[in-house]
């Protein structure tokens, strides 16, 4: 803020197909407006800061606003996310009663919706982001090494998010760390997403990332990349992008989706590094992107598999720049996994037996993260889940292995079960039912027991297609031993629970079928 670039800036993509420039000189004056109208609302240090809003530069400046008076800003779901209000009000109104915010953020599309719910249960009265710098005097506050600096949600794949602190010293190890894997430099380095900022890649991968080392970006919502994937490759070859950040789904998305015709002449060369993450990556599909966009230039070194969670800020793992990505399989199993690659700096990982002991190469066990990024704990109120914290040691609740110093991350433990003394995962099904030809997004499995205790796996189709119930059903006998029930749902999108990074969220999911059999039954 004290020195703000007026050459460099952000991208904000418009509905019409434009960009809107702001430079970091603008958004520095746009901050210093929030800042100060903050300030007036009774914002102090530590005070936490609830934000509502749509990627926008209103967004950029009330988190850096909080930031630099000393708040606590928490980056909240749009209720665009979100198919049906119901769903929207149970899962943010959750997150707000669990933050207890003292000042909730929103803007304009999102101000009846959250007013209403702010009301309904209890919580301040939503005020209008600043969208206009307006010269306003403010006093800066920058909090200290071990001062919380922000609050993160968890994806919630388990059940509802958990609110993750996160201190100044987590941010500074975190962001510092990824910019050294993926070679950030300061005013030189050209990034573009469309991930949400309420994700933890979104906020922490990019835009605070971006911000901090004044990168010039280019920001899109997520429909607008899904309404047109070729707009966001264009804009990659025509302003020479070095970084993107995508999950396993964006791949498929775009390579699924992509117009042929007006991707022939792109100029794809200039991508140093795709972070890929948020999810389970399919070898095949990485293949079949680097295929696709082979013409173009693309570099297979390009692809990052990375690994993280919001408990440790962000990042743990990466592949080092250009290294080609690889595949390997666990002690006994023959499915191929995509490396995360090698633990960041500062940063330590393990795999650990449920004995205790430190795994052996290609043994499987559970993931657990030691560093200076991992969070100090979660607010009180978090729902528990499988994933923890204990002195300063990261507990993931993730099944991985080890190889020649590479993670391989598997699947969550939560959503897996074991029958007959060997551990089944639902992202091992999952993969298998991609890889014949059920898009990623239109499946889920969900593990489990029945209500007499016997295990029981559904696999849900969404809208399914001509010969997905033949391929779901020989997938799931091929995978799944013979006392394991098997049953084949087809549902509509809204039967669909996701997580705020888009996963399933199974073990509910789970517990919905379950009662829904139970109803029909009675």
């Amino acid at each position: 803020m004290t020195e703000p670039d007026s050459h460099q800036g952000l991208h904000f993509a418009q509905d019409d197909g434009e960009w809107q420039f702001w430079s970091y000189r603008d958004l520095a004056e746009l901050t210093r407006t929030a800042a100060a109208r903050l300030t007036e609302l009774g914002a102090t240090r530590g005070s936490v800061v609830a934000v509502v809003s749509r990627t926008s530069p209103g967004l950029v400046a009330s988190f850096f606003g909080a930031f630099a008076i000393g708040a606590v800003p928490c980056s909240v779901p749009h209720p665009f996310a979100f198919l049906q209000a119901d769903r929207y009000e149970d899962h943010v109104g959750q997150l707000l009663a669990v933050a207890k915010p003292d000042i909730v953020l929103c803007d304009a599309d999102s101000a009846q919706q959250v007013a209403a719910l702010c009301t309904r249960r209890g919580l301040p009265v939503p005020e209008l982001i600043v969208t206009e710098p307006a010269a306003a005097p403010v006093t800066l506050s920058l909090p200290g090494t071990g001062d919380l600096a922000m609050i993160q949600f968890t994806s919630g794949s388990s059940g509802y998010s958990k609110a993750v602190k996160i201190t100044t010293r987590n941010l500074e190890s975190n962001l510092g760390a990824i910019r050294e894997w993926i070679g950030v430099q300061e005013g030189i380095t050209r990034g573009i997403s469309w991930l949400p900022s309420h994700h933890d890649m979104g906020m922490v991968g990019v835009l605070l990332n971006v911000v901090v080392a004044s990168c010039e970006t280019w920001l899109m919502q997520p429909e607008q990349f899904i309404r047109d994937p070729t707009w966001y490759l264009e804009t990659i070859s025509r302003h020479r992008i070095n970084f993107t950040v995508m999950p396993n789904f964006g791949m498929e998305y775009t390579v699924r989706r992509a117009s042929r015709d007006r991707t022939a002449d792109l100029d794809l060369s200039c991508l140093d590094g795709i972070i890929l993450g948020a999810e389970r990556l399919d070898p095949e599909l990485m293949k079949r992107f680097s295929s696709r966009f082979e013409a173009n230039g693309l570099l297979s070194t390009a692809l990052l598999p990375a690994y993280g969670g919001a408990e440790a800020t962000l990042a743990v793992t990466g592949l080092p720049r250009g290294t080609s990505w690889s595949s390997s399989s666990a002690n006994g199993s023959t499915d191929k996994v995509v490396t995360c690659g090698e633990a960041l700096k500062d940063v330590t990982v393990r795999v650990m037996t449920h004995s205790g002991k430190l795994a052996t190469d290609g043994e499987i066990g559970e993931i657990v993260v030691m560093g200076p990024a991992i969070s100090p704990g979660y607010v009180a109120g978090s729902s528990e889940s499988t994933t923890s914290i204990f002195d300063n040691q990261l507990f993931t609740g993730d099944a991985g292995f080890m190889r020649d110093g590479k993670l391989f991350v598997i699947g969550r433990y939560g959503d897996g079960f074991k029958v007959n003394g060997t551990m089944l995962f639902a992202e091992t099904i999952e993969a298998d039912l991609a890889q014949n030809g059920i898009p990623q997004r239109s499946s889920a499995v969900l593990l489990g027991n029945s209500e007499s205790g016997r295990p029981y796996a559904v696999v849900v189709l969404v809208k399914p297609r001509p010969g997905w119930r033949d391929i779901a059903v020989r997938v799931a006998s091929r995978r799944l031993p013979a006392n394991v029930a098997i049953e084949i749902y087809e549902a509509s999108q809204s039967k669909m629970l996701l997580t705020s990074s888009g996963k399933p969220r199974r073990k509910e999911m789970f517990r919905n079928f379950l009662a829904m059999r139970e109803a029909a039954a009675a």
